[in-house]
């Protein structure tokens, strides 16, 4: 492995909300809480555009030769007014079973979807826009006769359900999250 990538560790089951640190191309390294604050402030600046905000988690992964790359991102967007994305690399040992890929990117993605709603739902001060957003986590999975995922697309939708009802699952071609913003981060 090139000395660039960051040590190869466990796969990661918790998220310590103090210590938690993600990437942004516009604000840096940030923390959850200043995270969500910046989030926020989006939803306030484009307030006036009256169209829908979104919060979306997803989650994609590359092979390589000796360990995967696996980017959750939370992507905020509005509707005519682009949007801000958030992420992190996870570099673990090789997983080359699609199964299990797709079990961890679903297993990250609900990882942070449940810790970004627990916070959104329970301080006052993210009220509105708790209220007032869309969430979502989009799967890299798609339906297509050759997709090696196909089979795999209704026992996922119904984990992530099961876990948080109320959230929307979008899957291939929709769900640009995973498929597009996590998958050019990924390689």
């Amino acid at each position: 492995m090139s000395k660039k990538y960051h040590k190869i560790k466990p796969i990661q089951t918790e998220i310590n909300i103090e210590t938690e640190r993600l990437n942004s191309p516009t604000y840096g390294k940030v923390s959850i809480p200043e995270m969500l604050r910046l989030i926020k402030d989006y939803y306030n600046k484009t307030l006036d555009k009256g169209t829908k905000f979104s919060i979306i988690v997803g989650t994609d992964s590359q092979t390589f030769s000796t360990y995967s790359k696996f980017v959750p991102v939370i992507t905020c967007t509005r509707e005519g007014s682009g949007g801000i994305y958030f992420y992190r690399l996870d570099y673990v040992n090789k997983v080359e079973d699609v199964r299990k890929k797709l079990n961890y990117e679903t297993q990250l993605s609900l990882l942070f979807a449940d810790t970004i709603l627990s916070i959104l739902e329970s301080e006052e001060e993210f009220e509105e826009l708790y209220l007032n957003s869309n969430f979502s986590i989009h799967v890299d999975a798609g339906d297509s006769e050759k997709g090696k995922t196909r089979d795999l697309i209704q026992g996922i939708v119904g984990w992530i359900k099961g876990t948080i009802p109320d959230i929307e699952v979008y899957t291939k071609p929709e769900s640009f999250a995973s498929s597009c913003v996590a998958d050019r981060l990924s390689k």
